[in-house]
């Protein structure tokens, strides 16, 4: 079919190359910043001049987009998406308000709560995901709606008009093809919050039972047309609260295994930062952003530094793999003590791995295990 071309100022203009379909709509997509081309787009499927996000739209009646197709077009910006669906029957269709909406899949847990807050004050268009609304204590600029990744049905809603996804799994194995399935199909970018599976350093090569899922959500994710980024943090700065906090608060004792075991601590922020980066920026498809703090410390290093930061002296005593087994099921079930037990025995001798990719994504550097616990001094406190 012959193209049409829609000519504007400065000597642009705007080709649409018809294709043939079965289906009887002319669907547009473009992505662009540029208002000329925006206004040009609707204005060819649509026949109005001065198209309105949200309007709605009667398209022209005619022998060009009859039963056709329009493919996408990539014009020379791509920070907004114009999307006109056009019944060449004459239906009312709307046109997309060209910003870039958001969904948070679980943004209730530690890091998800530091990415919306974070996207909140970045002005995003956000929504988060949540099993029950009413008790996820979520900013009110958020959007919160209910769903479910074990079941597969509540998820379209949660999708409806969404462009991009930040993904925390926290279903079972089996909710994975069946939720990502979903997701992939109407995500146009998903940033999905993983582990250093790849790094080969021994703290992260040991075997995992939440590497396999891992694995097989990102093979999943490559394989759908949707861009993806992929965010590898290492030890969680957080961690300390649920590891060593109940144990100060109650005493001066902090009883611990693998003392002598290095990690790089990174805080919560720090990785919301580069997921909103990875949110919000385009440049981050098919990266994959290995994130840690700033410092390589042993773990008796933290607690002296917490305890330096409470102003309370602390006694650490080391306790065999065998005590650890009884003594730290509060922080997990059996099998996740045994896989960290692994780790630190394995990281014993060589330090933490560093990087530095949260300063060159953030322009910002990474905040130390000293700051985090600065400010979270009253979580230790009685």
């Amino acid at each position: 079919a012959p193209a049409i071309v829609f000519s504007g100022p400065a000597q642009r203009s705007l080709t649409l190359w018809p294709a043939r379909s079965p289906s009887r709509q002319a669907t547009l997509y473009i992505e662009s910043s540029d208002s000329f081309v925006a206004s040009a787009a609707a204005s060819i499927a649509t026949g109005w001049s001065e198209p309105v996000p949200g309007r709605e739209f009667h398209p022209l009646k005619s022998s060009a987009f009859h039963g056709a197709l329009l493919r996408q077009l990539t014009w020379g910006f791509a920070s907004a998406r114009v999307l006109v669906t056009a019944d060449c029957e004459g239906n009312p269709v709307r046109l997309s308000d060209g910003m870039n909406h958001i969904l948070v899949i679980g943004g209730t847990g530690t890091i998800g709560r530091q990415v919306l807050s974070q996207l909140v004050a970045a002005s995003a268009q956000v929504r988060a995901m949540a099993r029950n609304p009413d008790a996820a204590r979520l900013p009110p600029q958020v959007e919160v709606v209910p769903g479910d990744l074990t079941v597969p049905s509540t998820l379209d809603g949660c999708l409806d008009g969404i462009d991009t996804v930040f993904l925390v799994w926290t279903a079972p194995p089996s909710a994975v093809v069946p939720a990502l399935e979903r997701i992939a199909k109407r995500a146009r970018r998903i940033v999905f919050l993983s582990a250093p599976i790849k790094t080969q350093h021994p703290l992260f090569q040991q075997p995992n039972p939440l590497r396999a899922m891992f694995e097989q959500i990102e093979r999943f994710i490559e394989t759908s047309r949707a861009q993806r980024t992929f965010l590898r943090p290492g030890m969680f700065a957080a961690n300390a609260l649920s590891w060593w906090a109940p144990q100060i608060r109650a005493g001066d004792v902090v009883r611990w295994p693998y003392l002598a075991a290095p990690t790089a601590p990174i805080d919560e922020r720090d990785i919301a930062a580069v997921a909103v980066r990875a949110l919000s920026e385009d440049g981050h498809a098919g990266a994959e952003y290995v994130l840690t703090g700033p410092q390589s410390l042993s773990q008796f290093e933290q607690v002296s530094i917490i305890s330096r930061v409470i102003g309370r002296p602390l006694r650490i005593e080391e306790i065999s793999p065998d005590q650890a087994r009884t003594e730290l099921l509060g922080i997990g079930p059996l099998v996740a003590v045994n896989m960290l037990l692994s780790a630190w025995a394995a990281a014993i001798g060589q330090p933490a791995h560093v990087t530095s990719t949260v300063a060159e994504v953030t322009g910002a550097p990474p905040k130390t295990f000293l700051e985090w616990a600065t400010d979270n001094a009253a979580e230790f406190r009685a």
